[in-house]
């Protein structure tokens, strides 16, 4: 899958439920510090990217306590 390609949505769907199976077995605890989590993430991610994983070809956002949804910036 390629950033900001058009793909079905069935499609989108397995393949969102593949990474996130992926990242929840990848070690990931709920007693994590943020930064291991983000590192987890975007390891996880790389397994199904094609190219290399840039800051201008990926956006990481975060949902906080207070269950509001922000952006992290470089």
């Amino acid at each position: 899958m390629l950033y900001k390609e058009t793909i079905p949505v069935t499609q989108l769907v397995r393949e969102t439920a593949v990474v996130i199976q992926e990242f929840t077995q990848s070690g990931y605890t709920e007693d994590m510090e943020l930064v291991d989590e983000i590192h987890a993430a975007i390891l996880t991610l790389k397994e199904g990217f094609e190219g290399q994983i840039l800051g201008k070809n990926i956006e990481i956002g975060i949902i906080c306590t207070n269950r509001q949804f922000s952006f992290l910036t470089s």
